[in-house]
């Protein structure tokens, strides 16, 4: 299922707690979004449907506020990408959110109702324990768990140290909820090793602590 990551009420502030790197896959989840919500109305849009989008297509329906939050946001990641990368470029999934629009005003097509706005879906997705999966899917219904979602993919992708644009704000300042992993800590260690809290890990010999639970790593 496509991942909204539902960190703040404000859209812009939701778009600015996000990594270089997710600005431009949310965006192009919130297209596919629109796209899929037009055609289950009858309509030709860009994007084929996709199965995930059934529970985003239901909290749309409901209300004309949960449609403009999510325009809203889709603004606010391509100001984000333009800001992050320092570049003029509109990208293709933002002017598609921006046509669907478009013409869902001027067909009055999906006949919105005056309800005010509710919070997205809640998403199912894996948490992480360093390079390994924890078993089983984790519910994420509000910001609170969206933000700890959020900071440990960012605390393991700094682990990995694979590409910066992950775990990076470009020109933009890192959410306070948001703790990088110092880059000393390693992410195996054969030797015993006092406890040592960093962020919502603590890291011994064999095993891991997370805010989903115990692992080893």
């Amino acid at each position: 299922m496509g991942n909204l990551f539902f960190t703040d009420k404000n859209p812009a502030v939701c778009a600015g707690n996000l990594p270089d790197m997710y600005l431009a896959p949310v965006l192009k989840c919130i297209a596919r979004i629109k796209s899929t919500f037009l055609q289950s109305r009858g309509f030709v849009a860009p994007y084929k449907p996709v199965k995930w989008a059934s529970d985003y297509i239901r909290w749309l329906s409901e209300s004309y506020a949960n449609a403009e939050w999510l325009y809203e946001y889709a603004q606010a990641l391509q100001s984000e990408y333009s800001r992050a990368y320092e570049k003029t470029k509109v990208l293709k999934s933002f002017k598609i959110v921006v046509a669907c629009l478009q013409l869902a005003k001027k067909t009055n097509a999906p006949k919105w109702k005056a309800a005010p706005w509710t919070p997205p879906p809640a998403i199912f997705a894996r948490g992480f324990d360093g390079p390994r999966e924890i078993k089983g899917w984790l519910e994420f219904n509000d910001i609170a768990k969206n933000r700890a979602y959020l900071n440990w993919k960012v605390q393991c992708h700094s682990i990995d140290e694979k590409n910066p644009e992950l775990y990076s704000w470009s020109n933009r300042p890192t959410p306070n909820f948001i703790d990088l992993l110092p880059k000393y800590i390693p992410r195996y260690r054969s030797a015993p090793m006092s406890p040592a809290s960093v962020g919502n890990l603590r890291f011994t010999s064999k095993y891991v602590t997370t805010p989903f639970g115990r692992n080893r790593t």
